[in-house]
């Protein structure tokens, strides 16, 4: 993880942000809403990769072997997500309310990058790597995973880790 500073972002990702702080109603500008989810909602998310990697490896030091799949790019940001979302309701629950609801303004803004007829998820599965090398369609993925995790049934944060599984993971809808 690295972290970035919105005056050294290029001129085309300010004027990104500045572009989605419009579609909310809250956010004065580009560089408020980069720090509202930089510094906050993704700081969490980023922590819940390295969680789940330690998680994975204690517990497979004493189960076993890690299978991996194709999902796990998909699986890995999921589980991101709700480490971050179970935090968020937990220490402030105002601001990931908030936070969720700028998310879906920008969304329904933005171009969906998933072509017609195609699931969400496999498609993603799919282009990783592709999908990393274009911001407007790695930046929905970003809000929709959110969106979606959040839409979940609401669990603690306690909950969220003690589901986590000991081996890589097997395909979930969500």
């Amino acid at each position: 993880m690295t972290e970035a500073r919105f005056n050294e972002l290029p001129p085309v990702v300010k004027q990104t942000f500045d572009q989605w702080a419009k579609f909310t109603s809250d956010q004065p500008s580009g560089e408020s809403l980069f720090r509202d989810m930089f510094y906050r909602f993704f700081f969490v998310h980023e922590l819940g990769h390295g969680v789940q990697n330690r998680v994975l490896s204690i517990r497979t030091r004493s189960e076993g072997t890690i299978s991996e799949t194709e999902e796990d790019c998909y699986q890995d940001e999921i589980q991101s997500k709700r480490i971050a979302i179970a935090w968020w309701r937990e220490h402030d629950e105002v601001y990931l309310t908030r936070l969720v609801a700028d998310f879906r303004k920008i969304e329904s803004h933005l171009p969906d990058p998933v072509p017609v007829g195609q699931d969400k998820v496999r498609y993603f599965i799919d282009n990783y790597t592709k999908l990393g090398n274009d911001p407007a369609a790695h930046g929905w993925y970003q809000l929709d995973l959110v969106i979606a995790a959040y839409d979940q049934p609401a669990e603690s944060f306690q909950q969220v880790l003690d589901s986590l599984p000991s081996v890589r993971y097997r395909r979930q809808a969500f």
